[in-house]
């Protein structure tokens, strides 16, 4: 394996697990208007959902005001939390 390749293991095994992809979908919100709503890229989208890279916080709470804005359901409006759970490593 070469080195680039066990770097970028090594990244992704320490990533923090997040719903985005799920609260995304369950919304019926697809990633083009994510992208669009939050500023950043679709390839971006794609990346944080597939946790091969943690937005930074500004990144972060500019895809959770997208998805509050755009949101199809009557729930209360989703908090950086429940999108991005912080998680500490010991």
């Amino acid at each position: 394996m070469t080195s680039m390749m066990q770097n970028v293991k090594m990244a992704k095994s320490k990533s923090h697990k997040n719903n985005l992809k799920s609260i995304r979908q369950s919304e019926g919100i697809n990633k083009a208007k994510l992208a669009r709503e939050a500023d950043v890229s679709e390839r971006h989208i794609s990346r944080i959902e597939a946790e091969e890279v943690t937005p930074l916080i500004e990144t972060a709470n500019r895809i959770k005001n997208a998805i509050n804005k755009l949101k199809t359901s009557n729930k209360q409006d989703y908090t950086l939390n429940e999108i991005f759970p912080y998680r500490k490593d010991n």
